[in-house]
């Protein structure tokens, strides 16, 4: 009976920060965003004293088609104000309420009000003229006011619909929205360079029946459609992470649809293990390991890989997504698990598995893994520079400007040295 030994030597290490793009397999150019900060120290938020929560409900009348009766959207802002109302159990801890339209118009602190009667009375708030110019929403000169207004201990949350309605007719909007990403980019730049935070950006969907309002100021009638809105929570780390779990937890399933986070406050740090499938035995320690293939026949190997992602400040969502993997031979095959069973003592430690299955590896070849720390392809679909003579079924699924509004914050959490990978696992073959 013959057998095949193939010898490998295990390379894990996470990568140096590394300047310019990323390119995928198909050598598509992929924007990345930045997991660490390399300028002067900033202040770090102290997550033990008082949380002051600032929301922020964007008022323009493109926001009417969100504010029906039973709408998902309602919903969901009912239970977060509620909740952020009553999250503290100290005095100190404070919930303001603003509007944002052609500017921020304070309305009062929710924990010093009757937020029932509040709540029962949105819709009023939200169908009328008395708080700002509903005609116009310059998120430009919004978040950037409310990216300047973070302070220690701070989570401010945004809840829009996304859509920069700047009031210029004769403006083009590539000019337009240049401005809004260079002007959001110097306000979180700015910000960075004297306190850490992070941003989560979350997309969700909701019924939606009311007057779209497109690029040129024009509305556009929408019945029974179904629209994304975002919710932006930026502020200090643990306390706006328990935000986003919240909105996870309270909204359904079906109406979430995609999230993605900047952080500058972490080193990465990943550890690993490797586990051996049935079959398989180990000679040699890890610096030159023999992996034994007892079974006679092919090449193919296959390989358990625990990983510990706790400071990778990303979500399921985007962890357990091949797509955002470097996996190499082509035809190495990968599968992400969450690690569910903690009480497994081969478990401690870690997050997650990782599935590898190389159908024929060869001699002197080597197995690459990379997580990438690449923009997600959801921002892109999301996107659209025109929304003039869009069909009813391509508005629902599409947010004018927005991968510029994100592409703001890329650019300011973005320092001159970037990480490529979030880490690399090389195996070669000798």
């Amino acid at each position: 009976m013959r057998t095949t030994v193939l010898f490998f030597s295990l390379i894990f290490l996470i990568q140096a920060c590394t300047t310019g793009n990323a390119f995928n397999q198909n050598g598509h150019e992929e924007t990345l965003i930045p997991t660490s900060y390399s300028g002067t120290k900033a202040k770090q938020l102290t997550p033990n004293t008082s949380i002051k929560y600032r929301i922020y409900l964007d008022n323009s009348y493109s926001m009417n088609g969100y504010f029906k009766d039973g709408s998902n959207f309602l919903s969901t802002v009912n239970k977060l104000i509620t909740h952020l109302s009553n999250i503290s159990d100290d005095e100190n801890s404070i919930c303001d309420l603003n509007y944002i339209n052609n500017g921020i118009n304070y309305f009062g602190n929710t924990k010093n009000i009757d937020i029932g009667k509040y709540l029962g009375s949105i819709n009023d708030f939200y169908s009328n003229d008395q708080k700002g110019n509903r005609k116009v929403t310059d998120l430009k000169d919004v978040l950037k006011s409310v990216i300047d207004s973070i302070q220690q201990n701070t989570v401010n949350v945004i809840i829009t619909d996304g859509i920069p309605s700047p009031g210029l007719n004769g403006q083009e909007s590539g000019t337009y929205l240049d401005i809004l990403q260079n002007c959001i980019y110097k306000g979180v730049y700015s910000k960075l360079s004297k306190l850490e935070f992070i941003t989560q950006i979350i997309k969700c969907k909701s019924g939606f029946s009311g007057i779209y309002i497109n690029q040129l100021n024009k509305g556009i009638k929408l019945e029974g459609n179904e629209r994304p809105y975002y919710i932006f929570i930026m502020g200090e780390e643990i306390a706006s992470k328990k935000v986003a779990e919240f909105i996870r937890k309270h909204i359904e399933s079906s109406n979430f649809q995609s999230s993605v986070l900047f952080n500058n406050s972490h080193n990465i740090t990943v550890k690993s293990k490797i586990l051996l499938g049935t079959g398989y035995e180990i000679v040699g320690n890890a610096s030159a390991m023999k992996i034994h293939k007892k079974n006679e026949g092919t090449n193919e190997v296959k390989l358990r890989i625990l990983a510990d992602y706790k400071t990778i400040s990303q979500n399921d969502e985007y962890l357990l997504n091949f797509d955002n993997y470097e996996v190499t031979p082509v035809d190495a095959k990968i599968t992400i698990y969450k690690i569910t069973n903690i009480d497994d003592p081969l478990n401690k430690g870690f997050t997650h598995k990782i599935l590898l299955t190389i159908p024929n590896l060869y001699q002197n070849e080597q197995v690459k893994i990379c997580l990438k720390n690449i923009q997600p392809e959801w921002i892109k679909e999301t996107n659209t520079t025109q929304d003039i003579n869009l069909s009813d079924s391509e508005i629902k699924q599409k947010t004018f400007g927005f991968q510029y509004i994100v592409n703001g914050f890329i650019d300011g959490y973005r320092e001159r040295k970037l990480i490529d990978n979030y880490f690399t696992l090389i195996i070669k073959n000798q």
